[in-house]
């Protein structure tokens, strides 16, 4: 017995669903025969799997699966995963269903497979015959075919996998040191609480935002862009207009002190020498003996009214300096001195005081 070529039937199904459609959709090519299967029989076979195929899935045009094969590039033999991938990735099917129709001395031999494009690869091998039979009756192997296709066809596309997350990457970060006068404030960076000054704390490189805040002074908001090289950041408070109301008036006098011990020195040592001078020239004239009974033993008598007067002089010249020096320091008492001399009979009486 001669064997003839076995023609192929090319079936194209496809996953994505039309709008409304109740199952997958189907693009089925026209259909592919050898010789031994004469025109009109192949149109028969081609409407009779596209009747069968309609039960299960969407069967999209004649049209739509013409255009397909020509994307694709593809030959009249296509029977592997090879071409089969091709087809799916032109018309975007996920099935692809290779079957192949033959008739050998009127033995009809019918085979099946599909390929799943989400899994890339073949199942679902079928074998039919059917001996003896007339045209006509291919159409019921052709149906067994498509029925032991089903469960091939109707597998569950695979989860797809959760797309992995691009890396992030790690922000670069710097050094920041804030501190204030008066130190101890609280600080809060781009609004959470960071500590208190003097604070040093780590920040990603970029634009923030700090506040510091103290009771009793006014807070201070700044506006900082950190680079790799770290910042200060240095805050003067100023105290609010409630606090400075409510503090204590305290009135403090600098004192140096310079010249106080020289106008004190000069003050009293010239009042003793004022009263030197003034009993130097009291005692001037007196004679330096006595006998007890008023008389002088012999003629010498004090001379001392110069010396007396120089002292007198000096002194009142160290008081007036004394008094000055006392009035000039900044750390003295002001006083309002007053110094009299008064010339009497005997020299010169001299007064010095002040009031507060």
């Amino acid at each position: 017995m001669k064997h003839r070529g076995l023609p192929v039937l090319l079936l194209v199904v496809t996953t994505p669903l039309a709008a409304g459609a109740a199952g997958p959709q189907a693009l089925v090519p026209p259909l592919r025969t050898g010789p031994g299967i004469p025109d009109a029989d192949r149109a028969e076979f081609d409407k009779k799997l596209r009747a069968a195929l309609g039960t299960r899935v969407e069967v999209l045009s004649a049209d739509a699966a013409k255009k397909a094969t020509e994307k694709a590039g593809v030959g009249a033999a296509c029977e592997d995963a090879a071409c089969a991938r091709k087809l799916a990735d032109a018309s975007g099917a996920r099935f692809v269903v290779l079957t192949h129709v033959a008739n050998e001395a009127e033995i009809y031999k019918v085979t099946g497979a599909v390929f799943d494009a989400a899994n890339d690869k073949i199942t679902g091998n079928v074998n039919k015959s059917c001996e003896l039979c007339a045209v006509g009756e291919v159409g019921g192997t052709i149906d067994a075919v498509v029925a032991d296709l089903a469960t091939a066809l109707a597998a569950p596309a695979p989860a797809k996998a959760a797309p992995t997350p691009a890396p992030v990457a790690k922000a670069e970060k710097a050094d920041v040191k804030v501190t204030s006068e008066p130190p101890g404030a609280r600080v809060t960076i781009d609004g959470q609480p960071a500590g208190e000054t003097p604070l040093k704390t780590q920040l990603d490189v970029g634009g923030h935002t700090v506040v510091v805040v103290k009771d009793g002074f006014v807070a201070e908001e700044r506006a900082i862009t950190l680079d790799t090289a770290g910042l200060d950041v240095e805050v003067k408070l100023k105290p609010t207009a409630e606090a400075i109301a409510a503090a204590p008036v305290v009135e403090t006098t600098e004192r140096s002190g310079s010249y106080a011990p020289w106008g004190w020195g000069l003050t009293l040592g010239g009042a003793l020498a004022t009263g030197a001078g003034a009993f130097l020239i009291a005692l001037d004239g007196e004679v330096t003996c006595n006998d007890g009974r008023g008389r002088s033993e012999c003629p010498n008598v004090y001379n001392t009214k110069v010396p007396g007067m120089i002292a007198l002089g000096g002194g009142a010249a160290a008081i007036g300096v004394g008094i000055t020096l006392l009035i000039l320091d900044p750390g003295g008492v002001p006083v309002n001195p007053q110094t009299t001399v008064e010339p009497t009979a005997g020299g010169a009486i001299f007064n010095w005081g002040r009031s507060f």
